[in-house]
């Protein structure tokens, strides 16, 4: 459930680490001004002057970094994937946040291709997600199933180092050096206590296909699902075939399954048939500087292959992925395929992070500064991606499961001109105001759309709080 405002700020913030009381109460007190009002400026979420000059001197204070901050909502996160029941998506991934066309930021790097002239830095975000439990069937509705948000389990902010060569050319250091935050991530967050009931998945696209990520994750007792991206070689005598693709293209097609496929540039968004294929495998090990030919243990790794069917271009969807979970028929094999598709979540968050929170528009001037602020707005924005998860999850509960405050209620059903009693309905409404027409046709509103309405929504709401603090 989405909390009220002041209480999840308190709840999220008020376990940051500060040596000042007066700092951690400030620290709460941004973290809330940013959720009522999320998208908006510095000057323009603050309510006095008074807070816009304490919240500048707050993100620029020696303390104020990134793992600081999210103290208290790591800590949070970390509690309920260790204690709780259920199958936790550790969903990871790295996206470029790109300051261009203003003044220099100190600090920053070079992001985007190698002859880039942009600055920014890699944000590397692990989310954690509870999955629902699974009914007996396996369930082809094309669409990814709800999740729970849980929360950010890990965040590193990564800036680029150029390094010049001959004729000036810029490129940067080796992936080798990037390909760190990974193996960081998994450190970061440690191992998973023994639980039979609690299951933690790392799900990641082909930033991850990385011989120690694949180690490390059975070392810290969690099961990894990898989109392959290098074509690896198979130990000798253990397949037909010498390589990871070869023999992944060869396994016999399982079955079929329809999935909701989101539009992408050159591309709208599509149902498509997708064949499915699964089989086991051996990976060679690497060599790595130091070791010996030979020494590295390998791979045993089940390959699960979800192709398009039929495709109408060249440009056809093909996911080859690397698991140590067993498979043993199609329904397990579909698991495997339908939990990566729940990656697209940190695709969304990146979204809410750069569309909703608008955070490469910060008006800051050094590093440290700017990852601060970055970094309560992070967690802010975890609430517009949950907001469209509650949604679909409880869609027929009480319109008090979503979490509004009262006013907010009170304005929805100002602007439906009728009682709001499901959760489905006010997500109806909120959609409205971003932008959805609602026919029948239409379904639900996406993610997007709402957080557009959820935004307009909180400045209707700072309108009407103000006013009735002046009656």
């Amino acid at each position: 459930m989405i909390q009220n405002t002041g209480l999840w700020t308190k709840q999220h913030f008020s376990r940051a680490f500060a040596t000042d009381i007066r700092r951690k109460r400030r620290i709460v007190r941004i973290a809330e001004m940013m959720a009522r009002l999320p998208g908006k400026s510095i000057p323009q979420f603050c309510e006095t002057k008074y807070d816009i000059k304490a919240t500048y001197e707050l993100l620029k204070h020696p303390e104020s970094t990134p793992n600081a901050l999210q103290r208290g909502h790591r800590i949070l996160t970390q509690k309920t994937i260790q204690n709780s029941p259920g199958v936790y998506l550790l969903i990871e991934d790295s996206s470029d946040i790109i300051f261009s066309g203003r003044r220099q930021i100190q600090g920053l790097g070079p992001v985007g291709e190698a002859d880039s002239v942009l600055k920014g830095f890699l944000l590397h975000t692990v989310l954690a997600v509870k999955y629902p439990p699974q009914s007996s069937s396996v369930d082809k509705h094309g669409k990814r199933l709800p999740v729970e948000i849980i929360g950010i389990a890990d965040q590193q902010y990564h800036v680029r180092e150029a390094v010049k060569k001959a004729r000036k050319s810029r490129q940067f250091v080796t992936r080798d050096r990037e390909s760190d935050l990974w193996l960081n991530s998994q450190k970061n967050i440690g191992k998973r206590l023994e639980n039979d009931n609690i299951k933690w998945i790392s799900v990641c696209d082909r930033g991850a296909d990385i011989y120690e990520y694949m180690i490390d994750s059975s070392n810290n007792n969690r099961n990894y699902i990898v989109r392959a991206k290098h074509d690896r070689i198979l130990v000798p005598n253990t397949s037909n075939s010498k390589s990871l693709f070869e023999h992944a293209r060869n396994m016999p097609e399982s079955g079929t399954f329809e999935l909701e496929l989101r539009s992408r540039p050159g591309q709208t968004a599509r149902t498509v048939v997708l064949s499915l294929s699964y089989g086991t495998v051996e990976i060679r090990a690497p060599q790595r500087p130091g070791s010996r030919a030979g020494s590295l243990a390998s791979i045993k790794s089940t390959v699960v292959r979800v192709v398009e069917k039929n495709p109408a271009s060249d440009d056809f969807l093909e996911w080859i992925l690397l698991t140590d979970l067993n498979v043993n028929n199609f329904n397990e094999a579909y698991q495997i395929a339908e939990w990566y598709s729940s990656r697209w979540i940190i695709e969304d968050y990146h979204k809410a992070l750069k569309s909703g929170m608008k955070i490469e528009e910060l008006q800051l001037d050094t590093q440290h500064s700017l990852f601060a602020a970055i970094s309560i707005m992070a967690v802010v924005a975890l609430r517009l991606v949950e907001l469209r998860e509650i949604i679909r999850l409880r869609s027929t509960a009480p319109s008090s499961e979503l979490g509004l405050d009262e006013l907010e209620l009170l304005i929805l059903e100002k602007i439906s001109k009728k009682k709001l009693k499901t959760v489905k309905e006010v997500g109806m409404v909120i959609g409205r105001l971003g932008g959805h027409i609602g026919r029948n046709s239409d379904g639900m509103p996406g993610m997007t759309t709402l957080w557009k309405g959820y935004i307009r929504l909180k400045d209707m709401f700072e309108g009407a709080r103000l006013m009735k603090l002046q009656i």
